[in-house]
């Protein structure tokens, strides 16, 4: 009792979507049986012709090509008395159709042997006179050839109907008006997606989407060719074994797409468990209806995991594609192979909109951020420009240069050179987020030289194991070095700070050592101003995937960073 009222709940639900795919294009008539025979004889037309030794057409028809006829028997009410009837046909063949013996029309041409056979369109419309079309019994009869049918199709393809000539070529045409909107929505959003990617943010995510969306619509244009163009019957197979194929695809690229933009582990293992499953199904069902409704309905389970996954397990915000895709798989459990030929398009329109609903509000998520980390950013260089241009610094420094000019020239040239050098470099660097390491040593070795020149004494960074191409952000070991001289008085000379890095599985490491000369001062350089420009500045580049820690070890403070080793290098 549940299951169907469920199902007339869902009916009702998408009853306005669907009317299109759903509706019944044909006329009601009455066919009291189907038989055929195979062989070529003309007598077989006639409508007094007795075929009780022929075959039924649901036992299945001749598996070898050649020639046979089919035989229909037809009841007509008064009801349909008053419209222009027509005979609508899809067989596997080319065909003549007789009505009581009079040859209507031709499909193709019907021919001996395949060379000469002219293959029938997969779709026909025989118009029936109106002198002809009276009430009471009639045969229809059709003589056919099939040497361009495939095997596998060539026993249980066979459909023949009666109905109102032009509504039901209308009505069949007009099923494709909503399929055609569908497919101009599908193509807009990808190609927006596909834009976003290669124009402005290389996300997998937009790619993925974007595929996905172009792979629905291409699926929706080899639905619709039938209906709207029509093709030769010998293409028949082609089309299913493309509609098969594009079904694998979006099968395959739905959990695929949600296992990146939920950003699962594991993603790799994942998918080729899912690639066996849809390939196993692909290799040991038989029937093209039935592959393409089990292929959805393994993809629709797997993606409502996903889904359920990362929104109760992983706490993510992902609800509204959880919903649309239980709807959707529950949707196409309950009518099964039908789902495919009138409930796929506009159930998956659901999915569509609902992760384009999650990607937009992404969208505005990640630019409100990039417009708090431009902020930020701006923020934290003029902090780095004033931090290096502080007026009592300038003024000791104006004073030290004065003094040497009058006692030892020599050196206030060189002092103005580390000076300038400085400047020049905390200029270059000072609107970039991430600078090559060997940038940063160059300016941590002119900020040493300067402060050897102001203390008169010799002052060394020990560098070890550094790596041009190493990413950091600007001006924090400087900032480091800085902090060691204002919470220390060095008196020893030479004093070596140490700098090294060490490439992990997936940080980098990077340990400062400064020697402590003022005990009492050693935990203040934690915290300060220059410590949380630090701060600040590994968070705008690394967003919580660093990891900073300080302590004392043997008389020396030692800062350890560990920032992420999977960033872009620079050339």
């Amino acid at each position: 009792m549940k299951y169907y009222c469920l199902k007339s709940v869902i009916n009702v639900l998408i009853i306005i979507y669907v009317t299109l795919f759903t509706q019944d294009i044909f006329a009601e008539s009455e066919i009291l049986q189907e038989k055929f025979h195979i062989g070529d004889f003309q007598k077989w037309k006639q409508k007094d012709f007795n075929d009780d030794n022929w075959r039924y057409i649901s036992s299945g028809l001749p598996k070898q090509t050649g020639h046979y006829w089919v035989r229909i028997k037809l009841k007509i009410s008064g009801e349909q008395l008053h419209q222009q009837q027509a005979i609508f046909t899809s067989i596997l063949g080319a065909y003549d159709v007789y009505w009581d013996g009079m040859k209507l029309a031709s499909n193709g041409v019907v021919a001996t042997e395949s060379k000469l056979e002219i293959p029938g369109s997969i779709n026909f419309a025989t118009p029936v006179p109106q002198h002809l079309w009276s009430e009471g019994i009639h045969i229809i009869a059709l003589r056919i050839s099939n040497f361009y049918a495939p095997t596998t199709l060539r026993q249980g393809y066979f459909n023949l109907r009666t109905g109102p000539h032009l509504e039901t070529i209308q009505g069949y045409q007009g099923t494709t008006h909503t399929p055609l909107v569908i497919l101009g929505g599908l193509i807009l959003i990808g190609l927006f997606f596909f834009l976003l990617y290669f124009l402005y943010f290389k996300k997998t995510t937009y790619l993925l989407f974007s595929i996905l969306c172009f792979t629905i619509a291409s699926l929706l244009l080899v639905e619709v060719w039938k209906p709207l163009w029509g093709y030769s019957y010998n293409w028949h197979l082609f089309r299913l074994q493309l509609v098969e194929g594009l079904t694998f695809s979006i099968a395959l690229l739905l959990p695929c797409f949600l296992l990146c933009h939920l950003q699962l582990a594991h993603k790799k293992w994942l998918f080729s468990g899912l690639l066996m499953i849809l390939f196993s199904i692909v290799i040991s069902i038989d029937g093209f209806d039935k592959i393409s409704s089990l292929l959805m309905q393994v993809s629709l389970f797997g993606a409502f995991l996903i889904t359920a996954y990362g929104c109760f397990y992983l706490r993510l915000k992902a609800w509204l594609i959880m919903g649309a895709t239980l709807i959707v798989l529950m949707i196409s459990l309950i009518f099964d192979v039908s789902f495919q030929d009138q409930y796929f398009f506009p159930s998956f329109t659901l999915i569509i909109l609902s992760v384009l609903v999650e990607l937009i509000t992404d969208m505005k998520t990640v630019q409100l951020e990039r417009n708090k980390a431009q902020l930020i950013s701006g923020q934290l260089e003029i902090a780095l420009l004033r931090k290096n241009i502080q007026p009592h610094f300038l003024l000791n420094t104006l004073t030290s240069i004065e003094q040497w000019i009058e006692e030892s020239p020599q050196s206030a040239i060189e002092f103005i050179d580390a000076l300038a050098e400085e400047f020049k470099l905390l200029n270059d660097i000072s609107n970039k987020p991430l600078i090559r390491f060997d940038d940063e040593i160059r300016l941590c070795q002119a900020h040493i030289r300067i402060m050897g020149f102001r203390h008169d004494m010799k002052f060394e960074l020990d560098c070890h194991n550094i790596s041009a191409n190493f990413l950091i952000p600007p001006a924090i070991i400087h900032t480091m070095i800085e902090n060691s001289f204002s919470h220390n008085r060095y008196t020893t000379s030479p004093t070596i700070f140490k700098l090294a890095v060490e490439k992990e599985p997936e940080y980098y490491r990077v340990t400062y050592s400064s020697p402590i000369e003022n005990p009492n001062k050693a935990s203040s350089l934690e915290t300060g101003t220059g410590n949380r420009y630090i701060k600040s500045r590994l968070d705008e580049s690394f967003k919580g995937q660093w990891k900073m820690s300080s302590n004392e070890i043997n008389g020396n403070w030692i800062t350890s960073i560990l920032i992420p080793n999977n960033l872009k290098i620079i050339t």
